[in-house]
Formats: C-alpha cells, structure tokens, sequence
C-alpha cells in the first residue's frame, strides 16, 4: 500500500514538473502553454479512460488505473495552479462498469471508434518517455 501511494505521489510529482516546464517563464506576465506537452498527457488520460470505461478496474489493468490516476492528478493540480480562478476541467472520477470485462470487449462495436484515440494515447506515451 505504502509503495502505490508512493508510486502515485511521484508519478504525479514528475507529470506536474513535465507540464510546469513547458511554461515559458521568461516574461511572467506572458507566460504560454506549448501546448504538445499538455496534449500529450490528455491523450494518455484519455487512453486510459476508454479501457478503463469499457473493462473496468481489474487488476491485469492495475497499472492503465495507475497511469490514468497520475496523469488525472497531475492535469487536474496543473489547473489548479496556472488558473486557480478556473473551474477544473479535468475529474478525477472515472465511470467503470460494475462487471469486470477481458480486454478483448474493446473489439466490441460500441467501442471500435475509441481505437484511435488509443493508439493516439499510445504514441503520446512513446513521446513522454523519449523527452
């Protein structure tokens, strides 16, 4: 337990210092978002939603749950902290079904037109763990 919550909190900790950097910081009063950097950590979000939406929490997908709390966290923090006069956009829930499916329900119709974007997520993961 000790090591998830530690896990959780330096997975958050290293996504937050990921999106912070993105700031430019030269002029505080201007300061913009590079936006790749943001989009990349939603895609991964999102990803993992889609799975997680349609197989449920099932612990052969503990660590999808794992990256979609961190990268949930880390975006909703990041909001917190650049516009805190902001409704958060990002929810730190997540719909599941009550019946745990194999990962092969997301061949299911209902599903097929979520398979880009988790091939979106996928390369967004590639490009986090290259920069």
């Amino acid at each position: 337990m000790q090591s998830d919550l530690t896990m959780l909190a330096a997975g958050i900790s290293i996504l937050l210092q990921y999106l912070n950097n993105s700031m430019e910081q030269s002029d505080r009063s201007n300061w913009t978002l590079h936006a790749t950097r943001c989009e990349n950590i939603e895609e991964i979000r999102k990803g993992c939603s889609i799975i997680l939406e349609c197989c449920g929490q099932t612990p052969f997908l503990s660590s999808i749950y794992k990256l979609w709390q961190i990268s949930s966290n880390a975006l909703f923090l990041f909001e917190q902290q650049w516009w805190p006069d902001q409704p958060n956009e990002t929810s730190l829930h997540i719909g599941t079904p009550t019946v745990a499916l194999k990962l092969s329900a997301l061949l299911r119709p209902g599903w097929r037109e979520q398979h880009h974007l988790i091939r979106l997520s996928m390369a967004s993961l590639v490009t986090l763990r290259i920069g």
